[in-house]
C-alpha cells in the first residue's frame, strides 16, 4: 500500500476515534498542513485534501516530528503522533537527533 492510501485508510477508520486531528507534512522541511481541528468540525474530505498529493525531494522525518510535537505543543500525554514516510531519511535533523533533544 503507498503512503498515501495508508494515510487515507487511516484518517478513515481511525480518526473518528480522536478529538483533533493535526497534519503535518514533511520532505527536506516540515510544515503543518492543517492545525490541530477537532473531527467534527471538518469534513472526511476536507481532510483528505490536506494531505499531501505531490511526494518528492528528500526526507527529513526529524523535521516532521519536530512540528509535530510543535502541534502538540510538546504534551505526548493522551496523544499520539503517526507518522508516515516514503524512504530513508536524507536530510537533517534524524530522528536520532531529535530523540535525544
Amino acid at each position: 500500500m503507498v503512503p498515501l492510501q495508508i494515510c487515507y485508510s487511516f484518517l478513515h477508520s481511525r480518526a473518528a476515534e480522536c478529538f483533533e486531528v493535526g497534519i503535518v507534512a514533511f520532505n527536506e522541511t516540515a510544515n503543518i498542513a492543517l492545525g490541530l481541528t477537532r473531527v467534527t468540525d471538518v469534513s472526511w474530505e476536507d481532510l483528505l485534501h490536506v494531505l499531501p498529493t505531490n511526494i518528492s525531494g528528500g526526507t527529513s522525518v526529524g523535521a516532521g516530528l519536530i512540528k509535530g510535537l510543535n502541534l502538540l505543543n510538546g504534551d505526548m500525554k493522551g496523544n499520539h503522533l503517526v507518522v508516515v514516510s516514503v524512504g530513508a531519511e536524507t536530510h537533517r535533523p534524524f530522528i536520532r537527533q531529535v530523540a535525544l533533544e
